[in-house]
């Protein structure tokens, strides 16, 4: 066999799942794609918190727009912390932060943000939002991260362990009022969302 004969054998020879993933890493790379991997540890929340509010903006997002985002992502990490890995704090979550250009999919630029975990598995009827006249603590995570984020879906990886939240948001979609959040509105509607643990120095991670 020719030596062109073997190039054009070796062109065509299909890729393997690491060439591909090399390349959909590569390509994540070049489009701006984050990826963050961290223990269910709550002292990583600021860290978190800290690097979304400050990656918002340059996607085009304002003040208000930003620190909802950063809610959204901070209720849902607690969640897997707090319900899914129920209190453990070697439990592995990743995150992919993704910024998107306008496209037939999507009406204008925006961010995708997928937060993936390897905690047990929940029915998918049994994650909604609670009725804000239901007045008691806690509980308003997701009705928080469906209000302030376009797209919120939740799924089953695959394999039988962990869960899935894909959230969507557009930079053309304003921030919502914080009167609809049952917080009141404090600290949605303005820039920043500060850690207590930032005023102590501790560099984003709280103890």
């Amino acid at each position: 066999m020719g030596g062109g004969e073997r190039n054009e054998l070796m062109h065509h020879q299909p890729h393997t799942p690491q060439q591909d993933q090399r390349a959909e890493a590569r390509a994540g790379a070049a489009r701006g794609e984050v990826r963050i991997e961290l223990d269910s540890k709550t002292s990583y929340l600021c860290s978190v918190r800290a690097f979304m509010q400050s990656f918002c903006p340059r996607i085009g997002f304002d003040g208000a727009q930003s620190s909802q985002i950063v809610l959204a992502v901070d209720e849902a990490l607690a969640n897997v912390m707090k319900h899914g890995y129920q209190g453990r704090d070697d439990g592995r979550i990743v995150i992919h932060i993704q910024p998107f250009q306008d496209s037939p999919v999507h009406r204008g630029p925006g961010v995708r943000v997928v937060i993936e975990d390897e905690a047990r598995q929940v029915e998918l009827s049994q994650i909604k939002s609670r009725n804000l006249d239901d007045v008691r603590p806690g509980g308003l995570g997701v009705h928080i991260i469906q209000r302030v984020m376009d797209e919120a879906k939740y799924e089953h990886r695959e394999g039988g362990v962990g869960m899935r939240l894909t959230l969507v948001k557009h930079v053309a979609s304003p921030a919502a009022r914080g009167d609809t959040l049952g917080l009141d509105g404090q600290g949605l509607d303005v820039p920043g969302i500060k850690c207590e643990c930032d005023e102590k120095g501790s560099g984003g991670a709280c103890s």
